[in-house]
């Protein structure tokens, strides 16, 4: 099992202008073909903070409608087995059922719920972190993917994820794919241009530090 880290920098006297902006430090991750973005981490600024986090994964079920702006209200979840089908009823989630046709980082999930009970789910991957040392939490969801009755979705494993900051976000919201440049975009908040990163076995930490002359989160190391 791969161990990642994540440390983020602020220069103290740029603290009290992006506090000023209501703004925190976002982390979102990056999935392919997986539905709508969750802000998998939310954190309140200081000089320095770090976040790990390793390989476990869940599948998790909601019955919060996907809208940006929804918190996901996690109903049910499961631990993560690649290459496995899963099954996910009224009575909660069955499985695993190992597949050989699928990717060996890749899950299926078939929604059983009937129709007549509910149209459909919000369902997709989560994953715990840890900050600053402390002890991971719960599992947070990365993503949010409406899964229609009796209908089936893949998802696959990534470590990619976009760190910014922006003002009046949550962990748990489902959130628009964060922008790499600064552009006009119809938006209430305040936000900077994400960095994207990626995470393997042969990079598993990185150091990102946030330039108050670009605006955004740059790579120093990883």
């Amino acid at each position: 099992m791969t161990s990642y880290a994540l440390t983020l920098q602020i220069d103290a006297a740029d603290l009290p202008t992006l506090q000023q902006a209501g703004e925190q430090i976002v982390l979102v991750r990056r999935l392919a073909d997986a539905g709508r973005c969750v802000a998998w981490a939310v954190l309140a600024l200081a000089p320095s903070r770090t976040v790990s986090w390793n390989d476990d994964y869940a599948l998790y079920a909601s019955n919060t409608p996907n809208a940006i702006g929804n918190l996901v209200n996690v109903g049910a979840s499961t631990t993560v087995i690649w290459q496995c089908d899963y099954r996910y009823a009224t009575t909660g989630f069955q499985g695993p059922v190992p597949d050989a046709n699928l990717g060996t980082a890749t899950v299926q999930l078939i929604n059983q719920v009937p129709a007549a009970t509910a149209p459909s789910i919000l369902s997709g991957l989560a994953q715990s972190y840890a900050v600053d040392g402390a002890a991971a939490g719960t599992a947070q969801p990365l993503n949010a993917q409406t899964l229609p009755a009796q209908q089936i979705a893949q998802f696959t494993a990534s470590q990619s994820l976009w760190v910014y900051l922006a003002s009046g976000l949550q962990t748990g919201m489902i959130v628009s794919t964060p922008v790499t440049t600064t552009t006009m975009v119809d938006t209430r908040q305040v936000f900077s241009a994400a960095l994207l990163l990626q995470f393997s076995a042969a990079a598993p930490s990185q150091t990102v530090r946030y330039s108050s002359t670009l605006g955004r989160f740059y790579a120093t190391s990883g």
